[in-house]
C-alpha cells in the first residue's frame, strides 16, 4: 500500500500562534480558554493538563484569573465584559480574523455588511459583532438571492469559506446593489489546504482527513 501524504496539511499559523500563546500562559494559575483553543480535541485535552480549561463564557472565569481568546475571535463586547468581571485577556485571535473584525467595523458605517459564512461559527459571530446591527451572514446563492436591494453592499468572507462559493454568492451579489465592495478575506491556508485536497483525492483510492469533525 502507497501512502501519500499531502503537500499542505497541518495547523495554520493563526492556529500555531494561539497554540504558543496558550502554552506560555499555562503556567500562571488559573487559565480558561473561552470555548475550545481549537477544532482538535486531543490538542484540548492536552491543554488541560497543562493547566488550560475550556469555559463557555466570561462569567465562568474568576477575578484575576487569565482568559484566552481563541483564533476565531469574538465580538467586542466580550472584552468589556471581560473588564467588568475583572478578568485578564490574552488576545489569540487570528490575525487574518482581525483584519476582517475590522474591514466589517469600517464598511458598516456606511454600507449593508455580507459575511459569506456559517452564521453560527465561533469566527462569523465575532465578525457580526464587530460589524453591528448593519450585518448578517449568509452561506448558500440562494440565501443571497433573498438579499434587498441595497445603495451600498459590502461583502466579507468567513476565512475557511470555499473560494467557489465566496465567487457565486458575490456574483449574485451584484444584482442587489449599485455599489458593491468586496473584501477576499479567506485564509490563504485554507485555499492552499482545499486546492491540495481536491488534488489528492483525484489521484487515490481512498482518502482520510485527520482533524476534528466540527472544523470548518
Amino acid at each position: 500500500m502507497e501512502i501519500i501524504r499531502a503537500a499542505k496539511a497541518g495547523f495554520c499559523f493563526g492556529v500555531k500562534r494561539a497554540l504558543e500563546m496558550a502554552e506560555k500562559t499555562a503556567g500562571a494559575s488559573h487559565t480558561s480558554s473561552l470555548g475550545p483553543l481549537i477544532h482538535n480535541q486531543q490538542v484540548v485535552e492536552r491543554l488541560e493538563k497543562q493547566g488550560v480549561r475550556v469555559v463557555e463564557a466570561v462569567k465562568d472565569a474568576e477575578q484575576g484569573h487569565t482568559l484566552i481568546i481563541r483564533s476565531h475571535g469574538v465580538p467586542p463586547e466580550i472584552y468589556s465584559e471581560a473588564e467588568e468581571e475583572k478578568v485578564n485577556i490574552v488576545d489569540a485571535t487570528c490575525p487574518f480574523v482581525q483584519k476582517a473584525q475590522q474591514m466589517a467595523a469600517e464598511a458598516s458605517e456606511d454600507s449593508h455588511v455580507i459575511i459569506v459564512g456559517d452564521k453560527l461559527h465561533p469566527e462569523v459571530i465575532g465578525i457580526l459583532g464587530w460589524a453591528g446591527e448593519n450585518a448578517e451572514a449568509i452561506v448558500t446563492v440562494e440565501e443571497a438571492k433573498e438579499v434587498p436591494f441595497y445603495e451600498k453592499l459590502t461583502v466579507l468572507a468567513q476565512t475557511t469559506q470555499p473560494p467557489h462559493n465566496f465567487e457565486a454568492i458575490v456574483e449574485e451579489l451584484k444584482n442587489h446593489t449599485e455599489d458593491l465592495r468586496v473584501y477576499n478575506t479567506i485564509c490563504n491556508a485554507t485555499q492552499e489546504r482545499q486546492k491540495v485536497a481536491k488534488e489528492l483525492a483525484d489521484s487515490v483510492d481512498i482518502m482520510i482527513v485527520v482533524g476534528g469533525k466540527n472544523s470548518a
